[in-house]
């Protein structure tokens, strides 16, 4: 006796339920593979699929730092450096300020104490009274893929020391923390001041954190907030609904998110100025180039970041408007106008040359005021 042929409907229906079993048991294994992991979807797939896409989005590697731009360096150097910023790319606990990057020692890369080593980190190492300068900021002023003598603190060691060799050397501190923007900077240089350590001289350099990371500037949380917030109250450490410190808080127009970033960065300052001044120590505050804002060279430039982001054409223009009507900030974010050669090390992070002609800039301001 013949059997009797499947009907289409049927087939249909048994596809979809054969597929209905595979997205199941597909849930399943996510669900296992995201236990006590963070994850903003409630469907397992959901955040896997995101979390592929950001993946290739940013790189196979998964960091957007991993293919920095190099050719002064050997291919063999390359690679160590690469690996040394790699390894000392880790967030410890620090009190009041939430965290510092760990201590490390490397060839090329050394970290002690949040502080990275500067070359030379006197102008003068036979100085018994130095003139001591607080550089704080983020990677950039840190030096991400650059050596320890590659730093903007270093190279101001190295050029102070050129200019100025008969008078009064300076020490120089590099506190530049990858993730810190000018709120937490705020609250490392009260504490410092508040522990007795004072400089004579503190500068600052932001712009890139303070815009890139929209949530943490909005809401003045450092980083790594949300991820802390699971080991003291589990359960709360997502970000309400599917959003990253990158993007704007949930709800909230965007204009409002800049211009509460442009007012937060203000008042961040302006507190830093009142605290420096108490303690009679001067504060010079720079706002820093980036790629992402009148930069007409971006497309041909080798290493630095094409993607767009509105945030920086909002706030910078804002941000000069602001700086001539105080004492203490001073807008450097035009110095890519003119740019043609190659001002980045990778996506954001400066290279050597940049961080001279910054370094310069810092230098006339300062030489201007007296």
């Amino acid at each position: 006796m013949s059997k009797k042929p499947i009907s289409t409907s049927r087939k249909i229906l048994y596809w979809l339920i054969a597929i209905v079993c595979i997205v199941l048991i597909a849930e399943l294994f996510c669900r296992a593979y995201y236990y006590r992991r963070n994850a903003s979807s409630s469907l397992a797939l959901i955040q896997l699929f995101k979390d592929s896409k950001k993946l290739v989005g940013t790189g196979l590697g998964g960091n957007q730092q991993d293919s920095a731009y190099r050719p002064d360096l050997k291919e063999e150097d390359w690679h160590r450096l690469a690996k040394e910023n790699k390894d000392a790319d880790r967030a410890v606990y620090e009190p009041w300020v939430q965290f510092y990057f760990r201590d490390y020692e490397g060839e090329f890369v050394n970290v002690k104490d949040g502080v990275r080593r500067s070359v030379p980190s006197v102008s003068d190492s036979s100085a018994k009274d130095p003139f001591t300068i607080l550089f704080l900021g983020g990677s950039t002023m840190f030096g991400f893929n650059l050596r320890d003598d590659e730093t903007i603190p270093s190279i101001f060691a190295q050029e102070y020391k050129k200019r100025y060799p008969s008078d009064r050397p300076i020490k120089v501190i590099n506190q530049g923390i990858p993730y810190y923007f000018s709120y937490q900077e705020l609250m490392l240089l009260t504490h410092k001041f508040y522990t007795e350590h004072k400089p004579d001289m503190v500068i600052m350099l932001d712009g890139l954190n303070d815009c890139m990371q929209l949530y943490s500037a909005f809401n003045r949380q450092p980083y790594f907030s949300a991820a802390i917030a699971k080991f003291v109250n589990p359960g709360l450490a997502e970000l309400p609904g599917d959003y990253s410190y990158y993007e704007s808080p949930p709800g909230i127009n965007d204009d409002s998110v800049y211009n509460t970033i442009v007012k937060n960065y203000l008042t961040n300052i302006a507190t830093a100025k009142f605290i420096a001044d108490a303690y009679n120590i001067e504060l010079y505050c720079f706002w820093q180039p980036v790629p992402f804002y009148n930069y007409p060279n971006r497309a041909n430039d080798p290493a630095c970041a094409k993607f767009e982001r509105p945030a920086f054409e909002n706030i910078y223009p804002k941000i000069k408007s602001a700086s001539p009507g105080t004492d203490y900030l001073f807008y450097l974010g035009d110095m890519l106008q003119n740019e043609k050669g190659s001002p980045f090390v990778d996506r954001t992070h400066y290279s050597v040359e940049m961080n001279k002609k910054i370094v310069e800039a810092m230098m006339g301001v300062i030489t201007n005021k007296g």
